[in-house]
């Protein structure tokens, strides 16, 4: 009697998986032996003014989407947080303002990016 080839071992390439907490499962491409990967946002964004206007548009990325943008500046003593990825905002006098951008995903992995920006 012939022996038998050993049977054939299948690998799973796609896993379902979730990544952090309230996130929706994702179909995966995970490597034999290999783990998923959730890198954190990286943080950016643009803008321009006209007078003491600015309008800021986030380029911020994540390789899973972003699940929100959050936009702060200190001017004197008033802090004022805005969510959304554009926005426009008035300053109340000419000068410079530190205006920083938290970009989060939906695994509550932020990065923040931080600019000077100077008006007239």
């Amino acid at each position: 009697m012939a022996e038998r080839p050993p049977p054939l071992a299948f690998l799973p390439l796609l896993q379902l998986s979730s990544i952090g907490s309230g996130s929706p499962n994702r179909l995966l491409f995970i490597p034999p032996g290999g783990t998923e990967v959730d890198n954190p946002p990286t943080a950016n964004f643009t803008y321009s003014c006209n007078g003491r206007t600015c309008t800021f548009t986030s380029t911020s990325t994540d390789d899973f989407g972003l699940s929100g943008c959050y936009w702060y500046w200190d001017h004197e003593y008033l802090f004022q947080p805005n969510s959304g990825c554009s926005l426009s905002h008035t300053f109340p006098r000419a000068g410079s303002y530190s205006v920083k951008l938290t970009a989060s995903d939906d695994a509550q992995q932020q990065a923040n990016k931080t600019k000077t920006v100077t008006v007239n």
